[in-house]
């Protein structure tokens, strides 16, 4: 007795095609993850760094954790040093670019 041969659709080979595959190749439930993504990021469960342009790029693979990190140190100095009363403040005469 054999098993009963499972329904769905199939490779040329005969072999059975993988139930999350969507027409383009991506999961059925990418857009879900990443929408919960999101949403954990919004309700701030996560970093809220990481909604930020600099968490996206890392996110997506276009920077790494250590340059992701030197990123944040450099905005956190830059925050501090806009802080700072003894810096001169610009002239307010000249354009902004």
């Amino acid at each position: 007795m054999s098993r009963h041969r499972q329904n769905g659709d199939r490779y040329p080979s005969g072999k059975l095609k993988h139930a999350n595959g969507g027409p383009n190749g991506e999961p059925v439930d990418a857009i879900a993850k990443w929408v919960r993504q999101r949403k954990a990021v919004e309700l701030e469960i996560l970093d809220k760094r990481w909604g930020s342009e600099i968490g996206k790029l890392n996110r997506f693979g276009h920077l790494s954790d250590v340059e992701m990190g030197a990123c944040f140190r450099w905005a956190d100095l830059q925050r501090h040093a806009d802080d700072d009363p003894r810096r001169s403040k610009p002239d307010p005469a000249l354009p902004i670019l």
